[in-house]
């Protein structure tokens, strides 16, 4: 029997790098254990823009500053709730690595040092990619560094990935002015069209408005779901991919998030009492 091929969505990407609690990265690879991971350029420009450009941030803002502690009093004042994700979970894995934050250049340096080494685990984690079938012109991209000028090649990929592309193939891709276009279809499902992502979808269509990668961002999830190959199946952590993938025929399967791993353990741990 053939092994299944498992495209990871971005949402349960960490624990597959093995960037989560032992136990939520343990479920994951006892969820996959009978199938090969792979990934997509689009998968791997999310990783890129969420986990890669956010530490890039924080080593940056973190040089401009007299101290360590000014500079996390001003990181937490970001209010974006990704963004506290991709901080906190940056600052744990430099306590982690390096002990207690230290000046202000050694900490950029190694915040910068981390998103280098996240983007290396993701391409050797994930060697494998389906068809860049919606056409993203930057998730195939890799920073050239020359270490001599590390923050000058970092400052320089990092423009150019947070510089909108305006000429993206993406909306024809996705077929939007289409009426049979391949996103019609969760478009016209009225279960699906309640999600936000689909809401965003309608609202492109009906505006016929370029999808630069500002609103690329937005409509993630519909990407992921519309470029899986039908004998793949999706792992996510995500609720929308329920209606996503049951809109488009294609195959998925729902892990535990980080979260719920542990309220599981902590209520096996302290059982209700019964009523």
């Amino acid at each position: 029997m053939a092994k299944k091929k498992y495209l990871v969505d971005t949402s349960a990407v960490r624990p597959a790098l093995g960037f989560s609690t032992s136990r939520h990265c343990d479920h994951f690879r006892e969820e996959t254990k009978d199938g090969s991971l792979w990934s997509s350029v689009y998968i791997r420009m999310e990783f890129i823009r969420v986990w890669f450009c956010e530490f890039a941030r924080i080593a940056f803002m973190i040089e401009h500053f007299d101290n360590v502690e000014e500079a996390m009093y001003y990181l937490e004042q970001e209010f974006s709730q990704r963004q506290n994700k991709s901080d906190i979970a940056g600052i744990g894995s430099f306590v982690n690595e390096m002990g207690p934050l230290r000046n202000c250049r050694a900490a950029s340096e190694e915040f910068a040092s981390l998103a280098m080494r996240w983007l290396k685990t993701f391409d050797f984690v994930f060697p494998a990619r389906i068809r860049n079938g919606c056409r993203c012109q930057i998730g195939g991209k890799t920073p050239s560094i020359d270490y001599n000028h590390f923050f000058s090649y970092l400052h320089q990929f990092y423009q150019v990935f947070q510089t909108p592309v305006v000429d993206c193939e993406i909306k024809a891709a996705l077929g939007l002015q289409k009426p049979m276009g391949r996103a019609a279809s969760l478009i016209n499902d009225h279960k699906a069209a309640t999600l936000n992502v689909v809401t965003t979808l309608e609202r492109q269509r009906r505006d016929k408005s370029e999808v630069t990668c500002v609103e690329c961002a937005r409509i993630g999830d519909a990407v992921i779901a519309l470029e899986q190959p039908g004998a793949w199946v999706l792992i996510h952590t995500d609720k929308s991919f329920d209606d996503l993938c049951r809109v488009l025929g294609k195959d998925h399967k729902k892990i535990l998030s980080l979260r719920a791993i542990h309220r599981n353990l902590r209520e096996t741990l302290n059982p209700k009492k019964a009523t």
